[in-house]
């Protein structure tokens, strides 16, 4: 499992359009990790603005529970 920030980061630069070995290199995670949040992110139908807000929330745990 990797963190808030690795996940957020790895999908704005790829986003960015920066290739795979400066993302590895940066956050110091493997090709398949990289693939893994990437795979996950487009079958989530998030966009990167809902992710960085729901982050932010205070009540997140309100939100959990529904």
């Amino acid at each position: 499992m990797q963190d808030y920030n690795t996940i957020i980061g790895v999908i704005q630069m790829r986003q960015n359009k920066c290739a795979l070995k400066v993302i590895q290199n940066r956050y110091h995670i493997g090709y398949g990790t990289v693939q893994l949040i990437l795979k996950r992110f487009k079958a989530s139908r998030f966009f990167t603005g809902a992710i960085k807000n729901y982050g932010a929330c205070s009540g997140r745990n309100d939100v959990l529970s529904s």
